[in-house]
């Protein structure tokens, strides 16, 4: 998330990173509630959150898809996407576990 409020800070200010970061946390804390309200993701096992636009943010559910770390339901966000960004390379980096 960082190099969102980064970006974000050099092409349109403080303000909006600020903005930004804001709702896409609290997107992710209403995954810890709601861990299934994403649509089926694009690779096997994921689902995304499109309701920040525009960025989609991936993630799976443990227990869900022959995915088995942490316990069941636990959330981890595999890569928060720029809907401008090609999704052509894996998803996957250094994911945050959010715990139920």
């Amino acid at each position: 998330m960082a190099g969102i409020h980064d970006y974000t800070m050099r092409t349109w200010g403080r303000q909006s990173a600020a903005s930004i970061v804001s709702k896409l946390r609290a997107a992710t804390r209403v995954l810890r509630e709601h861990p299934r309200i994403g649509r089926l993701g694009q690779e096997a096992g994921t689902r995304e959150l499109t309701s920040i636009f525009p960025f989609v943010i991936v993630y799976h559910v443990s227990g869900e898809d022959g995915w088995s770390a942490g316990r069941q339901d636990d959330v981890e966000i595999l890569r928060i996407w720029h809907g401008a960004q090609e999704r052509e390379e894996p998803a996957h980096e250094d994911g945050e576990v959010l715990a139920e």
